[in-house]
């Protein structure tokens, strides 16, 4: 019986997956859209995001082990993340067929919905 791939390769499978940032594209958030998801972060997950990104670590559990937590609390970031990310791209789908402001853009359209 075969329990499937070992932890540390499932690990290296989550964090390719997680690097492929919006919607399962490859391409990264403009800067933008990145600060307005990670200011709807708590102070400890903004702790492990802001380690994943700007250390290059191979995992969230790397991540959040060089912020001093847990390992859990590193995929758990991740998981929100990801609600975050998809939450923010449906506000940006909706806000574009409504013509309304979201945050993170230059700012309100004075002349409404067109």
């Amino acid at each position: 019986m075969s329990l499937g791939p070992a932890p540390e390769i499932r690990r290296q499978k989550r964090a390719r997956e997680s690097r492929r940032c919006w919607r399962g594209t490859d391409a990264p958030p403009d800067e933008k859209q990145a600060a307005t998801v990670f200011r709807w972060l708590k102070p400890d997950e903004q702790a492990v995001a802001g380690a994943w990104a700007v250390s290059g670590a191979a995992s969230w559990e790397e991540a959040a082990q060089s912020a001093g937590l847990p390992d859990a609390f590193g995929d758990r970031v991740r998981r929100k993340l990801k609600r975050l990310g998809e939450r923010y791209e449906q506000r940006r789908a909706s806000a574009a067929v409504s013509g309304l402001w979201l945050p993170g853009q230059a700012g309100p359209n004075p002349a409404g919905p067109q």
